[in-house]
């Protein structure tokens, strides 16, 4: 009864200030961060807190007042690199594997990555695997740039977490893309582990290609190093992208890498007009994004005498 009575005083008079909940406070200690920020979605959902808050032209995807992807909505506005590396995310392995027909990706953030797979007219599903469902209805806030995520047909969002799914399912798909949250987030670590690498594999078709957004900021080369050890344990394959300043793109496979970028991605109208949006014009514009495959970055990992990133 008096737990009761509680609980009941704390519902009628107490009431959490969501520009407080959105300040990341956290991350830089200042309670003032969101304060008159316009709160354009607030949901607690069953396993985190999601916002979508606008900032100036951008508007910030929020979980438990963590930054986890921003657009710049003004067409004309400069684009940020949040924006630039979730199209990169989803164009960079069609730019490679033009013929790419079935494709999945692990955290549906923004939804600007299944939009951008779904620029290609060659792909013929996509389905986006989400933990949260009030982050795939916060997403939904980023229209239009994210249309297609929604819109189009050949996508299908799927609320499940990313480990049951694929340990439930047995289909295999020519792209793959795991762009979860920062690898300290409680919960994400393991999407980053040779486990999940082991079992992920077993999912790409012949020639398929494995795609790994990580975050350089809030880490340490020597994390970076126990990842990709736990990585190369699983793919012969591997090359390294940076988008941005702050991020790494890896591509991984089984198999030989269709290295470098086909300038037949680029004649797709829809495709290209796509990475025009972040200044991506040519072939050349991802090759000078290349920072090294297996053979010249394993000795840099190696020498941090990292063992594997495991469960």
């Amino acid at each position: 009864a008096a737990c009761a009575a509680f609980f009941a005083a704390a519902i009628a008079f107490f009431e959490l200030d969501p520009h407080k909940m959105t300040a990341g406070v956290f991350r830089h200690g200042d309670l003032s961060a969101s304060a008159g920020a316009p709160i354009l979605f607030a949901r607690d959902g069953k396993t985190a807190t999601v916002h979508l808050v606008r900032y100036g032209d951008a508007t910030s995807l929020r979980t438990n007042g963590k930054s986890d992807g921003s657009i710049t909505m003004d067409r004309d506005a400069p684009r940020g690199s949040d924006e630039v590396t979730m199209v990169l995310t989803g164009a960079l392995p069609v730019a490679l594997k033009p013929d790419a027909k079935t494709a999945a990706v692990i955290g549906i953030g923004t939804g600007l990555t299944m939009h951008a797979l779904l620029q290609s007219p060659a792909i013929e599903s996509v389905e986006t695997v989400e933990i949260e469902a009030a982050m795939a209805e916060a997403s939904r806030g980023f229209a239009p740039r994210n249309a297609s995520a929604f819109a189009d047909p050949r996508g299908r969002i799927v609320i499940d977490d990313a480990k049951s799914f694929f340990s439930t399912h047995g289909r295999r798909y020519d792209i793959l893309v795991s762009e979860p949250s920062n690898p300290w987030v409680s919960g994400v670590s393991g999407l980053f582990t040779r486990e999940f690498y082991a079992r992920i594999r077993t999912h790409l078709a012949p020639g398929g290609l494995l795609v790994q957004w990580f975050q350089l900021y809030e880490i340490d080369a020597s994390l970076l190093a126990s990842v990709m050890a736990a990585l190369g344990t699983e793919f012969a394959h591997y090359a390294v992208f940076a988008p941005s300043d702050h991020d790494l793109l890896i591509v991984a496979s089984p198999d030989p890498l269709p290295l470098p970028a086909r300038a037949e991605a680029f004649a797709r109208a829809q495709f290209a007009q796509e990475l025009r949006q972040v200044e991506v014009l040519v072939p050349g514009d991802l090759d000078a994004r290349y920072l090294g495959s297996r053979a010249t970055l394993e000795p840099l990992f190696a020498s941090y005498g990292m063992p594997a990133n495991s469960d």
